[in-house]
């Protein structure tokens, strides 16, 4: 049986130590913003998208640590540049939290013709 740990990363920011961390909580916030289907955030250019992931991981973290800070997409775009948002792999974060991980077993079964890779709407 794997082991699943939630992805973390500190990230410095406006003078704060973030944890990002694509969680239930930063899931539901991308939910809400599209109604009902965060993996409608695949459907934007990466900037945004990754922009949008980011301010849920940084709202539910400032929330946790009880700060006041609450921040937008638009003004993640106007403090970091694009190279920030692709360094900090904000996508393959998101994608490794709500894309199914592929066991050894069913890596070997798909292997011999078995199992069908993964497939579906991520956010049903």
């Amino acid at each position: 049986m794997a082991t699943l740990q939630l992805e973390e990363k500190p990230f410095e920011f406006e003078g704060k130590t973030y944890v990002l961390r694509c969680n239930m909580a930063v899931l539901d916030a991308l939910q809400e913003a599209h109604d009902g289907d965060f993996g409608a955030v695949y459907d934007l250019p990466v900037r945004e998208g990754s922009a949008q992931i980011l301010t849920a991981m940084l709202n539910d973290y400032a929330e946790d640590m009880g700060w006041e800070e609450r921040w937008t997409p638009k003004q993640i775009k106007k403090r970091l540049p694009y190279a920030a948002l692709l360094e900090l792999d904000i996508i393959g974060m998101f994608t490794r939290a709500t894309v199914p991980m592929q066991t050894e077993a069913a890596k070997q079964a798909g292997a011999e013709g078995g199992a069908a890779a993964p497939g579906g709407n991520a956010g049903n």
